[in-house]
Parts: structure tokens; sequence; C-alpha cells
């Protein structure tokens, strides 16, 4: 993959989109770049004064805008579910499992599956793109985000385990020999390896070189703290913030001193409405 992944990430309201739209902006001068909003309550449109959709809209020759819909790509994702279970369990009209597909509709979880689901067919589908950035939800969804693949993989791990221990009790042959391959039998089995390869390389791509973590703040104690909660809790989880952006700066305010050991990118408040992509670009070229 040659695409650079560039997530902006912060408090509700501290302008991600704005700053993730400037910097796409920027970038599509002399790169190709893709600007996805995964976040619910979008905000690419009224930027752009464009309407957006799930279907990536050229915006100039190099940079295209896309805007989520999280609720359908959750419906794809139990739609694969469904698929997996019919397959899994052809009876499946005995055992009742469209009853279990219904509690799994109501399980949590379900929108950071679907965030990844669309993180997935993003990189995907514009694999010829230079830059790939992700305009991000608040901060609760986005470290569920960040942390999913690495959980689902604890999970996973124990689940094979469980497997393999229940097709040796019950003798379960998994397996059968067509000359010198195997090809595996056991439906359940295939499926959490096919997971476990899936998170695996999610987990990997997430914490790779290629991905850049861009934390937005203001210069208010509240997205300060915030700030230094967002750091904490990636670093827990193996991840670090590569460049704090301050937003809306102003020299006359108080300085954001808890982030000194960081590159600081600061963004001062434009004297034009950032709105549209003539106004965009005019003030993109001004601070980077």
């Amino acid at each position: 993959m040659k695409s650079k992944i560039h997530f902006y990430i912060g408090k509700g309201g501290v302008g991600k989109s704005t700053i993730s739209s400037l910097y796409s902006v920027y970038l599509s001068d002399n790169h190709k770049v893709n600007l996805a909003s995964l976040d619910s309550a979008h905000n690419l449109s009224d930027i752009f004064n464009i309407s957006f959709s799930d279907r990536p809209k050229d915006i100039s020759s190099n940079l295209k805008v896309t805007e989520v819909n999280i609720e359908n790509k959750i419906k794809e994702y139990l739609g694969e579910i469904e698929n997996d279970l019919a397959i899994s369990n052809t009876n499946l009209a005995a055992f009742n499992l469209l009853d279990e597909l219904n509690i799994i509709k109501q399980s949590p979880g379900l929108e950071e599956y679907g965030l990844l689901k669309s993180f997935s067919d993003i990189i995907e589908n514009h694999a010829e793109a230079d830059h790939l950035i992700f305009d991000m939800p608040p901060t609760a969804l986005s470290m569920k985000f960040f942390s999913l693949p690495s959980r689902s993989l604890l999970w996973i791990e124990k689940l094979i385990d469980l497997r393999n221990r229940i097709k040796e009790k019950k003798e379960i042959v998994s397996t059968i020999k067509i000359g010198k391959s195997e090809i595996e039998q056991d439906k359940i089995l295939k499926k959490l390896l096919e997971l476990k390869k899936q998170f695996q390389t999610f987990n990997n791509l997430l914490k790779s070189e290629k991905v850049e973590i861009n934390l937005v703040v203001n210069q208010d104690s509240l997205s300060i703290n915030e700030g230094r909660k967002i750091i904490n809790e990636l670093e827990i989880i193996g991840f670090k913030v590569d460049k704090i952006i301050i937003n809306k700066f102003d020299e006359t305010q108080q300085k954001v001193s808890a982030f000194e050991i960081f590159d600081q990118v600061k963004i001062p408040i434009s004297k034009e409405k950032l709105i549209g992509y003539e106004n965009l670009k005019t003030f993109a070229i001004s601070i980077f």
C-alpha cells in the first residue's frame, strides 16, 4: 500500500473537520488525496458548501471527498454475519439462529465495527491515492476504533483455543486429504482464522509508519485536558500522537505548554469564513 494515512482526532468542536479539509486541499496541489469523514455528525458538506455522500465526489483533479454513512456500513456488516451463520449452519431455522442475529444487532461495539469497515473499504477502494485523510468522530468512539483490532484479536485467540478444545473432545474431523493437500472442513474455525488474519492486518497497518495521528486542540482548558487524556489513552493501547494542531491559535491566550514535546502546527483564526474550496485553498497556502 503506497498511501499515507492521516487521522485527525480530538474533542468535539475543536475544528477537526476544518483542519482535515485545509490539509487535504493543501496536499491536493501536488498529490492525489481522498478526504473522508467518519464522524456521523458530518461537517464536510457545510465546509465545502457541496453535498457529499458515501460515493466519493471530485472537488478538483486531485481531491475526492466522502462522507461515510456508518449506519449503512453496520447493515453491511450484519449482512455478512447473517451470511456466515447460514453457511456455517445449514439447519439455520432448526437452531433458531435468526433470533440470535437479532440479539447481535443490539450488541455493543457495532459502531466501531462500522467505522473499521468504512476505513477498510476506503483504503481498499482508493489505493491509488497518495494521501488518505480521515476526519474522525469525537474522542470516545475514536479510541474504540483504534483499540478494536487488538481487542478483537484477544477474543479471537480465546475462541480459536476454545474451538480447538471442542474439536478434540468431540473428535471432530476438521480436514480431509486430497493428494498432498488438506482442506479445512471446520467452517467455524476457518472463519475465526480468517478474522484473526484480518484484524492482525488492521492492527499492523494502524501501528505502521504509514499512519500519522494528528491531535486537534484549542487553547481552552477543557480542550487541553481532553488532549492530555487522548494522548495517555492512545499510549496505553500502543499508539502515539505525531502532531498537535492548535486550532484558532491566539498569541494573547494561554500557552499550550502541555504539548511542548510534540511537533506543533499553529492555525491562526481566519479573517475570512472558511467555506468553499477557493477560500480553503487560499488560507491553506498561507499556513502550511
